[in-house]
C-alpha cells in the first residue's frame, strides 16, 4: 500500500524495544533478555508515543503519525526482508489508549498464576472462603478449560466475569494513649477502619459506653480516592473506604476496651485497644474543654477550661479566636511550672474557630522582649483571680530584678486589670504554640435542593444509570447527604466541598417516561437534618416525529 509503513513496535540488537511512528525513533531504557517472554505496549493518543516492558513506563515523545494504507504485519519488515527472530503470542490492538494502570494490569494477567477448579460434567466449581484473607475489591474472573487433545480456551474467552467480591471482614485497628504532660491528664482513643464496603453507622462501636465518636471525630477516605482504576472507570466518589476516628477524654479512662465494625455484608471485626506510650515532650499548652471538634448550636457562653505546662517556669498564656485575643494570664517567676486556668467565652457568630494557645516561660524570657516587655519585667502578685487570670482593678505588681520605666509600668498595670493582651502582640514571634481547638458554632439546620426534576440524555453517565444531583448547605458544614428512590433504603451520596452532592443512579429497566418520588436529606455537623421530596421525570427518549395534515380551504 501508500505510505511510510513505519514501524509501530520494534526490538533492537541489545534488546531493547523502540517505536519508528513519525519517522523519528524512540527507544526504551530497558533490556528484554533472550530465550525470555516479555510483555511489550506501544501507545499513542494523537500527540504522543509511550513505550512499555513488562507492565512499566520506560519512556515517551512526542510523534506525529504519516498516512498509510497498507496492512499491518506482525513479525516482518514492511518490505517482507527482515523477520523477528523468537516468538509472538496474545498480540492485542485496542481502539483507545491504555493508561499506565491498565498495561500494569495486563502485565499482571499473564504472571498470574491458574488452579485447578472441580469439574462435574458440564460444570466447574472453585469455592472461595471468607477469612482475614479473602479477596476484596472488583475483579475479573478468568477461566480456561482444556479438552482430550491439549486445547485450550483462547484469550479472548477467558475472561467470564468482572464485578465485586467482599468475602473479607473490615480490618480494624483501636490505639488508646494516656497522656500525662503537665499536671493534667487525658486518654485519646483513636480506630482505624476500612473495607470495600464499609458503612458508618457500624464502624468503630464500643461494647461499652467510651469512646463514643462524633461526626467532628472522624476523618472519611472514599473509595476513589485509594483506587485509581475506580475512579477513572466508575463515577462513584460516595463509596466509603476508611475512617479514622480520633476522640480525647479529660482524666483517666479505662483502656481496655473493645471495638467492633460491620460492613454492609455483615461480616465483622472486634479489636481490643492497644495501649501505646503517650506523647514525651514535656512543654504545652491546650484547651482541655471544651474539647476540640465540639459542635455548639447556640451562642450562649461557655466556660473554657484549658492547662498549660512550662519547664523553665510558667510565664504568661494567652488565647485567641480566629486570631483574635480572647484571654491572657500571668504567673509571677518562681511561682508554678504548670497551672490550669478557664474563662468564659460567647462566640460573636456561627462558624469554625480555633482556639489557639500561646505561652511563654521564665527560662528563656529574654527571647521575648518584642512580646509585651512590660509583662515580663512585672508579674501579679496579688489581687489574682482563682483561675489565675488577673482580676479586674489589680495593681499590685512585682518587680523582676531590673529597672523599668514609669510608661512600661503603667502599660503592665494596664494590661493586668484588662486581663487581655494589646493587639500589638499579634504579630509576635518567638513564642511558644500550644494545642489548638477547633469548636463549631452551627446555628441552623442545613439546606439541600435537587438540580432537576427531568433527567435526560444529558444526565446519562454510564449504561441505564444517570448523574442525581444538587447542592446543600450550612453556616458551618455539611457533613453528610443521602437519597432515597420511592421510599427506599437511604443511599448516601458524595459530596464536594462547595456543596455539591451527586449520586449514581443506575435506573430499573422501564424507567424510560416515568416519574420517581426522589428524598434527599443532608446532616449537619450538629445532626440537624434537613429533607425534600421531588417527583422526578426519567425521559430518555426523545420526541417522535408525527404526521403533517395539509389542508386547502379555499372558496
Amino acid at each position: 500500500g501508500a505510505g511510510s509503513g513505519r514501524m509501530w513496535l520494534g526490538l533492537q540488537p541489545g534488546g531493547q524495544i523502540y517505536s519508528d511512528i513519525g519517522g523519528s525513533i524512540l527507544v526504551g531504557s530497558g533490556q528484554a533478555a533472550a530465550n525470555s517472554w516479555h510483555h511489550a505496549v506501544v501507545t499513542y493518543d494523537g500527540v504522543n508515543v509511550a513505550l512499555y516492558l513488562d507492565g512499566a513506563f520506560e519512556v515517551s515523545g512526542e510523534r506525529a503519525v504519516e498516512s498509510s494504507d497498507g496492512p499491518m504485519l506482525l513479525g516482518t519488515s514492511k518490505n517482507l526482508d527482515a523477520f523477528f527472530s523468537g516468538l509472538l503470542d496474545e498480540a492485542v490492538i485496542f481502539d483507545r489508549v491504555l493508561a499506565d494502570y491498565e498495561v500494569a494490569n495486563l502485565y499482571a494477567y499473564g504472571q498470574g498464576t491458574w488452579v485447578p477448579a472441580e469439574l462435574n460434567g458440564d460444570t466447574w466449581t472453585y469455592p472461595i472462603s471468607v477469612s482475614e484473607d479473602g479477596l476484596e475489591g472488583i475483579f475479573q474472573l478468568n477461566v480456561r478449560g482444556f479438552d482430550a487433545q491439549g486445547n485450550v480456551t483462547p484469550l479472548s474467552g477467558q475472561r467470564v466475569w468482572r464485578g465485586e467480591i467482599d468475602l473479607r471482614p473490615p480490618s480494624l485497628a483501636v490505639t488508646v494513649s494516656v497522656d500525662t504532660l503537665g499536671e493534667v491528664t487525658t486518654t485519646t482513643f483513636e480506630c482505624r477502619t476500612s473495607d470495600l464496603n464499609l458503612v458508618e453507622k457500624t464502624s468503630c462501636l464500643a461494647d461499652k459506653g467510651i469512646p463514643t465518636f462524633r461526626n467532628s471525630d472522624v476523618k472519611e477516605t472514599t473509595y476513589n480516592e485509594v483506587d485509581e482504576w475506580y475512579a477513572a472507570n466508575i463515577p462513584d466518589s460516595s463509596r466509603l473506604y476508611s475512617i479514622d476516628a480520633i476522640r480525647t477524654y479529660n482524666g483517666v479512662h479505662d483502656p481496655n476496651v473493645s471495638l467492633r465494625t460491620c460492613d454492609a455484608y455483615n461480616h465483622c471485626t472486634s479489636a481490643e485497644a492497644e495501649l501505646t506510650a503517650g506523647p514525651v515532650e514535656p512543654a504545652g499548652a491546650r484547651i482541655l474543654d471544651p474539647s476540640s471538634g465540639t459542635v455548639l448550636t447556640a451562642r450562649t457562653p461557655i466556660l473554657v477550661t484549658g492547662h498549660a505546662y512550662a519547664p523553665g517556669g510558667l510565664q504568661a498564656v494567652r488565647v485567641t479566636a480566629k486570631g483574635d485575643p480572647v484571654y491572657a494570664a500571668t504567673w509571677a517567676e518562681g511561682l508554678t511550672n504548670g497551672s490550669g486556668w478557664q474563662f468564659e467565652w460567647q462566640p460573636p457568630e456561627a462558624g469554625i474557630y480555633v482556639l489557639q494557645t500561646l505561652f511563654s516561660d521564665w527560662e528563656n524570657e529574654w527571647l521575648y522582649q518584642s512580646f509585651l516587655p512590660s509583662l515580663f519585667a512585672y508579674a501579679p502578685v496579688a489581687g489574682t483571680a482563682e483561675d489565675n487570670r488577673p482580676a479586674a482593678g489589680t495593681t499590685s505588681i512585682k518587680p523582676a530584678g531590673r529597672p523599668v520605666s514609669e510608661p512600661r509600668k503603667a502599660e503592665a498595670v494596664a494590661v493586668l486589670e484588662a486581663g487581655v493582651w494589646p493587639q500589638a502582640s499579634q504579630d509576635v514571634t518567638d513564642v511558644f504554640e500550644g494545642t489548638p481547638a477547633t469548636i463549631y458554632v452551627d446555628l441552623t439546620a442545613p439546606t439541600v435542593a435537587i438540580d432537576a426534576v427531568v433527567l435526560t440524555t444529558d444526565d446519562m453517565i454510564g449504561v441505564n444509570t444517570v448523574r442525581l444531583a444538587g447542592t446543600t448547605r450550612d453556616d458551618v458544614l455539611v457533613d453528610e447527604v443521602w437519597v432515597s428512590i420511592e421510599g427506599g433504603a437511604w443511599q448516601r451520596t458524595g459530596l464536594d466541598e462547595s456543596g455539591r452532592w451527586e449520586w449514581p443512579w443506575t435506573l430499573p429497566a422501564s424507567a424510560a417516561g416515568q416519574s420517581f418520588e426522589v428524598s434527599v436529606q443532608a446532616v449537619d455537623l450538629a445532626g440537624r437534618v434537613t429533607a425534600t421530596t421531588e417527583s422526578v421525570l426519567v425521559d430518555l427518549e426523545a420526541p417522535q416525529s408525527g404526521a403533517i395534515e395539509l389542508t386547502y380551504l379555499g372558496s
